[in-house]
């Protein structure tokens, strides 16, 4: 081992092992050589082999790999959390749908719903559910024309629709015959309730709670019927009977040219023309539907020509069952919810209480659309001074095609005591004596002679398109003969 003197002071051995030769700019430098010079600055690299650097991994290529590998991770999570959400969501609604269910079965006067619904009593299995519940359609035998609207509300739309195959309805009434667009008996045609896109899930419940009333409600003439729903793995949807004349109210504005002088006239020529043997007939079918109603313990509370739908023969069906409710006691109260004002019983208005009694007010309301063709009641008056304005004393005035008759029939729906009112019972009776009445030859209603002088004018106001024109020399003659006391006169 050698020793070396430095800077005279200092002394240090040197390891003969070690290489004290580095390479500087290419050439062989010993720093402990004397007289060397090593210019700064000085940068030395080991020789050999075994000292020569590897190569560098990128840390940026690193990162980037560990962001994508916790951004799939994350995606991940969060499809299967809104997957997880979705099955809770649904099964909540049918959970919801099962309690409002047993809730009309527990408090519904006696029998069972005409068809079994499975679904809603064991609302946790699906699979059972779709085979059980007999309402159920399969989405593959309803087409939907979306061209072809036939309503709509705030949250949900109507289109016609065809329903190919099984028809649940007729496990009900074997005996029914349904419209179909060709001469294919297996096809019915049908309207299609559906929620609009933005529709939220109070609007879904609703529907749920809609299909589950008529499913309860069962099948009758003047009642309009479910024919099957879609519930199961899609957006609910309700299809009910099609009724190609549309809702009343609708029709009797159509038809003001058959009744009244100076209307405007949007019939073809081909059109049927209403009577007012037809108005009365829709008044008898109503009121039977109302009577069938009340069997099943149900108030309908919103009693009104729009919400009676006409088929293509002309048979009157209740409809619109949104806020139909269950009655407990004969009595159903409500503290919120928007209601059709100007329809309403008084008691209703100022108490919020409606029963079977309250239905016959509105009935009473329904008559007056009847027969002023559809003019809204009460067009001065303000709905919040409503309850007000009955309060008073005042009632709907007599429509100018509405005998005393009836109209005496009118005013007892609108009694201030609920019983005073007459019960549908008595409505429809009252409907039968008067229809039986009507002249045979004319369907004419006992009508006044201002209504008369009238029908002179129009020619053949209120007849039958198969009957010719009353003469109006014979209508002046009878108008001469009859009582200055009493004004009506009898065809």
């Amino acid at each position: 081992m050698d020793v070396i003197t430095l800077l005279n002071n200092f002394t240090t051995t040197i390891d003969p092992s070690f290489d004290s030769n580095y390479t500087y700019n290419g050439s062989t430098v010993n720093p402990f050589m004397a007289n060397t010079e090593i210019p700064a600055p000085l940068y030395t690299t080991p020789k050999g082999p075994e000292h020569q650097e590897g190569p560098n991994i990128s840390n940026q290529a690193l990162y980037i790999s560990i962001i994508v590998v916790c951004s799939t991770i994350m995606f991940l999570a969060i499809c299967c959390g809104g997957i997880c959400l979705c099955k809770l969501k649904y099964r909540f609604v049918a959970l919801r749908l099962n309690f409002i269910n047993a809730r009309f079965r527990n408090t519904e006067s006696g029998g069972r719903p005409a068809m079994s619904n499975d679904y809603l009593s064991s609302p946790t299995s699906r699979k059972v559910s779709a085979v059980t519940d007999s309402w159920e359609l399969s989405p593959e035998n309803l087409v939907i024309h979306k061209t072809h609207r036939l309503g709509n509300g705030a949250f949900a739309i109507v289109y016609k629709g065809v329903l190919t195959g099984r028809n649940p309805l007729l496990l009900v009434r074997k005996s029914l015959n349904f419209a179909t667009e060709n001469s294919d008996s297996t096809s019915t045609e049908v309207a299609v309730k559906m929620l609009y896109n933005h529709a939220d899930e109070s609007a879904q419940e609703d529907l749920l709670r809609e299909i589950s009333f008529m499913k309860r409600l069962g099948y009758h003439p003047h009642v309009l019927s479910m024919v099957g729903c879609i519930t199961l793995g899609y957006e609910p949807l309700l299809v009910i009977e099609f009724c190609a004349n549309g809702d009343l109210l609708s029709l009797l504005r159509r038809h003001r040219s058959d009744f009244l002088p100076d209307s405007p006239s949007p019939l073809k020529p081909d059109d049927v023309h209403l009577t007012i043997r037809d108005l009365l007939s829709f008044a008898w079918q109503v009121a039977d539907g109302l009577i069938y109603f009340g069997s099943k313990n149900f108030i309908h509370r919103d009693v009104a020509a729009r919400n009676v739908l006409i088929t293509h023969d002309l048979v009157a069906k209740i409809s619109d069952f949104g806020l139909c409710r269950h009655s407990e006691d004969a009595l159903y109260t409500t503290k919120g919810g928007k209601l059709p004002i100007k329809w309403m019983a008084l008691e209703a208005l100022t108490q919020a209480e409606f029963s079977p009694a309250s239905d016959v007010w509105s009935y009473g309301v329904f008559l007056y659309e009847l027969l002023s063709c559809g003019d809204l009641p009460y067009p001065t008056v303000d709905p919040a001074d409503m309850a007000t304005h009955l309060k008073n004393g005042h009632r709907l005035e007599q429509p100018i095609m509405c005998d005393d008759e009836l109209y005496s029939l009118m005013k007892k729906t609108w009694s201030s005591d609920p019983a005073d009112r007459p019960t549908f019972q008595e409505l429809r009776t009252s409907l039968t004596r008067i229809l039986e009445n009507m002249t045979e030859s004319y369907g004419y209603l006992s009508v006044t002679a201002e209504y008369a002088r009238l029908a002179s004018v129009i020619g053949g106001f209120g007849f039958p398109t198969q009957h010719p024109a009353p003469d109006p020399s014979i209508v002046a003659i009878l108008d001469e003969l009859a009582d200055p006391a009493d004004t009506s006169i009898h065809l």
